[in-house]
């Protein structure tokens, strides 16, 4: 199975110092990213395309599919990592966000703290590994375009790196040794013969 992970273009949240929500859709830029994005598949062949819900995914989804002439799949698993509402639209500089940019710096290898009402590491992981499984037993010989987040893809390829019985701190040295950049898309192969996952290749921007 090929599996190409295509993260998102950027939003307009960065830009105006605010954290991204579930209905945040692709800014300028990330309009733009997503032009040249779309000419990458130009050259590629999918059975399937799976996306996130949220807005800025189901854009980046909706391009593709139409280059492609295929359905889009949007399912909840592989969604980005949930914050506490509150969070959602608030300012870089606002109380609630520098309290949370504090916890997860005194919790930079912690697998399972959260805040507030976050989702946890754990959770994500989660739902990474069920997301692995329906992939490898659903698209055993297929090509598959899976659009989604930043910190979903990193808590998915630092799995499959590791596979099942990892150490929890490993799986966060790992997890934070590498990112998927905005409009990029990431390769990997599953060989079924010796069950492990190869990377052709991470993060490729036209």
């Amino acid at each position: 199975m090929k599996l190409y992970l295509v993260r998102h273009g950027k939003t307009n949240a960065e830009k105006n110092c605010s954290r991204q929500a579930p209905d945040t859709p692709l800014g300028k830029e990330g309009r733009k990213e997503l032009s040249f994005l779309v000419k990458e598949f130009e050259a590629i062949e999918a059975d399937a395309i799976i996306s996130s819900p949220w807005a800025r995914a189901r854009e980046t989804a909706k391009a593709i599919a139409s280059k492609l002439n295929m359905p889009v799949q949007y399912i909840e698993l592989v969604r980005e990592r949930t914050h506490d509402d509150r969070l959602f639209g608030a300012e870089r500089d606002s109380e609630i966000n520098i309290n949370f940019l504090k916890g997860i710096e005194e919790n930079y290898f912690s697998f399972d703290w959260k805040y507030l009402n976050d989702e946890s590491l754990a959770s994500v992981v989660e739902r990474a590994r069920k997301t692995r499984d329906f992939l490898l037993e659903k698209y055993r010989e297929k090509n598959v375009v899976l659009v989604s987040h930043g910190i979903f893809f990193r808590c998915f390829l630092t799995l499959c790196i590791l596979g099942e019985n990892f150490d929890k701190k490993d799986f966060m040295k790992l997890f934070h040794s590498f990112n998927f950049p905005t409009a990029s898309i990431t390769l990997l192969e599953y060989d079924f013969d010796h069950s492990l996952w190869q990377i052709k290749y991470l993060g490729k921007k036209n």
